[in-house]
């Protein structure tokens, strides 16, 4: 076989990769388009945030700036993906991919916390100001500082081909550099991984219990409502039934209108009861998109490991092109989960899903 230039083979490359490259154009026009409709439906519709919607458009923003710049780095990477030359380049993008991954991962930490202070713990300080900017702040300055080891052990390294007998460059971790340290970095991540994974299962566990006691006393107290003759309301702080009794007093204040008093308490109960429904789907919705969060780096994270244990595992993929498509496919999965929240929200708030719908009206009769 005719030997190849570096750039002759980079051109090859891409030709099996365009697949690999409209997908990828596909995540970027979905991603803006819903995180673009979620962030302009909050700064229209929806301008007074309640507690439980604090943080949609925040993590809005961050699943915005995260397809944009994920989309158009892997497309880059999968252009250039034997004739990278940039080492600057290289370093910025392993720093920020890593800071991408690791802000959504502590905001969903936050809300978990938040749920589960909210629900279980009935705790207020969760909804003050204070809490969200301060906890935001942390989630920053930790993602930071997470990420910043990166770019010491990603640089442009060469890869051979031995079909062609040539080299190439790609943009990678670099086995050179301060062994110790390196392995101590990833040590720690992996345990930040599992103690984090660790915690959603906890926090969402009793959160769950916590829902679904919720729902089952409200099928039987539905059915009792069916039987009895009695008018009862539900206590707010302990979620218990108490019979409902006007004092002399009140019987006679409202002699003109007997009904005025139970009328209002009815009322009241319905709203306390409506809140705390949008409360425990609210947290439903936050639980899946933690779980849809997991489940898109699952791949990434095998390809990761793989590549950790077999060390000609990314040599092999540059002499076979559909399964170095196939692998790059796999591994580009993660980015669905900065795309598919805006869909999340739509399905599953129906509050969100009426100011969406409202404000595509008002754009398209214009």
């Amino acid at each position: 076989m005719d030997n190849l230039t570096v750039s002759e083979w980079n051109d090859e490359i891409i030709v099996s990769m365009i697949p690999n490259i409209i997908v990828l154009a596909v995540y970027l026009l979905v991603g803006i388009c819903g995180n673009v409709l979620v962030l302009l439906v909050y700064a229209c519709q929806m301008k007074n945030l309640s507690d439980e919607r604090y943080f949609i458009p925040i993590l809005a923003a961050c699943d915005l700036i995260a397809t944009v710049y994920l989309g158009s780095v892997e497309i880059y990477t999968s252009i250039y993906i034997v004739n990278y030359s940039h080492s600057v380049l290289c370093k910025t993008t392993s720093f920020f991919t890593g800071f991408t991954a690791f802000i959504p991962i502590c905001l969903l930490l936050i809300i978990a916390i938040q749920r589960y202070f909210k629900m279980c713990m009935n705790l207020n300080n969760s909804k003050t100001l204070l809490f969200k900017r301060v906890s935001l702040v942390i989630s920053c300055l930790f993602s930071v500082m997470a990420s910043s080891p990166l770019p010491c052990v990603h640089e442009i390294i060469p890869v051979h081909n031995s079909r062609y007998n040539i080299t190439g460059m790609r943009c990678g971790s670099s086995p050179k550099g301060n062994t110790l340290a390196r392995n101590v970095y990833f040590i720690i991540v992996g345990m930040f991984a599992i103690a984090t994974g660790t915690t959603f299962i906890v926090l969402y566990s009793r959160i769950a219990y916590k829902i679904f006691g919720h729902f089952k006393k409200r099928r039987r107290q539905n059915a009792k409502c069916g039987k009895g003759t009695n008018i009862q309301v539900e206590n707010q702080e302990n979620s218990t039934l108490t019979d409902f009794t006007m004092t002399t007093d009140e019987t006679k204040s409202n002699e003109k209108d007997p009904t005025a008093i139970v009328c209002k308490r009815t009322e009241s109960t319905k709203r306390r009861r409506k809140n705390r429904d949008i409360t425990y789907k609210m947290a439903i919705m936050f639980f899946i998109i933690t779980l849809v969060f997991f489940i898109c780096y699952i791949p990434k994270l095998i390809v990761l490991i793989i590549a950790g244990i077999d060390k000609d595992f990314v040599e092999k993929l540059f002499l076979s092109n559909s399964q170095r498509s196939a692998v790059m496919f796999v591994y580009d999965m993660f980015i669905i989960n900065n795309i598919v929240n805006p869909y999340i929200y739509a399905f599953m708030d129906t509050k969100f899903r009426t100011e969406a719908k409202t404000l595509l009206k008002r754009v398209i009769n214009r």
